[in-house]
């Protein structure tokens, strides 16, 4: 650990991942981003949520008024 701003980087391994990446020997890392594959874009997702979630709404509406 380097304080509280991250971690020194202690070993960097001869054409090893972290110096391929442009890390060297005492970098500090002060934080790491994390790319998810394979997921769709939240600008997909949200819409399609809320269309069900109206399909649903409308259904029980529909429901509800063939009952009473």
């Amino acid at each position: 650990p380097a304080g509280d701003d991250g971690f020194e980087i202690a070993d960097v391994a001869f054409m090893g991942p972290a110096e391929k990446a442009g890390l060297a020997f005492g970098d500090v890392v002060t934080g790491v981003e994390v790319e998810r594959l394979g997921r769709p874009a939240k600008e997909v997702v949200y819409p399609l949520g809320l269309a069900a979630l109206a399909l649903a709404l409308l259904s029980q509406i529909r429901r509800r008024r063939r009952a009473g």
